[in-house]
């Protein structure tokens, strides 16, 4: 019905999507009808789409969607005039945007193989998000996991990703639940565990 304003606000409520049984490619597909200057004034459907973007692979387009995130972030910070421009549909995820995003720039550097910038934003999304936000710590647990263990970190990454599948069974998120039990296993038998 062309009404973007209102579109967006739908979209951006059901972040995040895996939890409410949303396909990414589907919910990729209803950003990209959106006019580009409606994902721009909203810091949570700029960082959302940032995650689909770097599930996808487009990572310089995810580092993009992260620029306006951190701007926005920058003149929250700042009190900024600007924030009468800025739009948020989905109160519940905004206290968690710093987190999220953070998680995001963990997920975007261990992407391009700096394991060591990986983990700093992974353990600073994990100090910012509050921890009832069971599905964004899971996530970024696993993350912080991959990086110390690609890092050569076996002791770290293990306790990492085990509290990752701790957070992410109480969210009932099966796929990166088995992810992580996948990559314990992997752990485990590096470090001589084969029990």
């Amino acid at each position: 019905a062309q009404d973007f304003n209102r579109a967006a606000d739908q979209i951006e409520r059901t972040w995040p999507i895996i939890p409410k049984g949303i396909r990414p490619s589907v919910w990729r597909g209803w950003v990209q009808k959106l006019p580009e200057a409606q994902i721009q004034v909203r810091p949570i459907l700029s960082a959302a789409h940032a995650w689909i973007l770097l599930n996808d692979g487009e990572l310089d387009a995810a580092a993009a969607s992260l620029d306006v995130v951190d701007l926005w972030l920058a003149d929250i910070d700042q009190d900024s005039d600007r924030l009468n421009e800025m739009i948020v549909a989905n109160e519940a995820q905004f206290s968690s945007l710093p987190g999220i995003t953070m998680g995001a720039r963990a997920y975007l550097t261990q992407a391009t193989g700096n394991h060591l910038d990986a983990i700093h934003y992974a353990q600073t999304a994990l100090e910012l998000l509050p921890e009832d936000e069971r599905y964004w710590r899971g996530g970024i647990a696993l993350f912080l996991g991959l990086a110390q263990w690609k890092h050569g970190d076996l002791d770290h990454a293990y306790e990492s990703i085990k509290l990752s599948i701790v957070s992410l069974r109480k969210t009932n998120d099966h796929v990166f639940h088995r992810a992580g039990t996948a990559h314990l296993g992997r752990i485990s038998l590096m470090m001589g565990h084969l029990n």
